[in-house]
């Protein structure tokens, strides 16, 4: 029979136990790579709060931080323990802002858990009669997986170009885009209107042309601003026509380039960005004009430029 210090002893080692079996708190982080180190955010939370994560009993953290299709960053934080649970969300440019959040939401979340005093434990209902029924098999639930977010969106512009057709001159550009973040796809039409070169002797020519360019671009974004390096290609009609001669005859050609291009685009809003972007095209063949069957009246650049801006309205 125990007596005394033996009976103490015992209470000791039972509370003890109870201690020791508490859980510690978890944090799963969901995160691209380099964005947030989890040793160090788990560093900073306990210089917040005074003691380690591992010290903080019965807790689980869900931090995930990603980038929306805008270009800004998204954090979310799910925070439970028995009885209490709640989710913080906050936006920023750069993920190494929202890095420096995090600790500062988890160690306010850690401070509210403390603050809330437990739930009493429900009264245990009467028992009540059940009747037998068949179990039905559990549903299965496919995982979920991230899928690549491609957004549509229509662009119109106008451009100055030199060097396909005889002196600088406007032109229009209307298009269609896909965009992710880091891509985007584009099909673009463009028209340049008649422009006329006379040559010192007389006999001259107008010209125009007409385009269809496909593009595939590399598309970082930085906050609201995204830079654009681009490579392709396109296929049109070139139209031409002479002029001051005795029987003008007009002529049209297949026009074919390659072109790359360097661009940015700053978002106004969630659904509009202004684009601004330089081309540079090289026509091949390069297509000759001559009236009279002698006389050269224009032939295309080696590396003809465009310099474009408009709007891009996402969908």
């Amino acid at each position: 029979m125990l007596r005394g210090g033996g009976t103490r002893l015992l209470v000791s080692a039972a509370l003890l136990a109870c201690a020791g079996s508490a859980r510690a708190a978890t944090l799963r982080l969901e995160a691209p790579d380099g964005c947030v180190d989890q040793a160090t955010l788990e560093q900073e939370v306990a210089d917040l709060v005074g003691r380690p994560l591992a010290q903080v009993p019965e807790a689980d953290f869900r931090l995930t931080i990603a980038q929306q299709p805008s270009g800004r960053w998204h954090l979310k934080l799910e925070a439970s323990e028995p009885g209490a649970a709640h989710v913080r969300e906050l936006d920023a440019p750069s993920c190494s802002e929202l890095g420096e959040a995090a600790a500062v939401a988890m160690a306010v979340s850690i401070r509210t858990f403390a603050e809330t005093p437990p739930r009493p434990a429900p009264e245990p209902a009467p028992p009540v009669a059940v009747a037998s029924v068949a179990a039905s098999p559990p549903a299965t639930v496919p995982p979920s997986r991230d899928q690549p977010h491609w957004r549509p969106a229509l662009t119109l512009a106008l451009t100055a170009d030199t060097g396909d057709l005889p002196h600088t001159g406007p032109g229009v550009m209307a298009g269609a885009a896909v965009r992710r973040p880091a891509g985007r796809l584009a099909v673009t039409l463009g028209w340049m209107p008649s422009r006329d070169i006379n040559l010192t002797s007389g006999p001259g020519g107008q010209f125009q042309l007409a385009l269809v360019a496909a593009d595939g671009c590399f598309a970082p974004a930085w906050g609201a601003s995204t830079v654009l390096g681009c490579l392709g290609g396109e296929l049109g009609a070139y139209w031409a026509t002479g002029l001051e001669v005795k029987r003008p005859e007009s002529k049209t050609t297949f026009w074919r380039a390659g072109r790359a291009g360097l661009g940015a685009a700053l978002a106004l809003s969630r659904a509009i960005s202004l684009l601004v972007q330089g081309t540079a095209v090289v026509p091949w063949p390069r297509p000759g004009f001559v009236v009279d069957g002698a006389t050269s009246v224009y032939r295309p650049d080696a590396v003809a430029f465009r310099i474009g801006a408009g709007l891009d309205f996402l969908f």
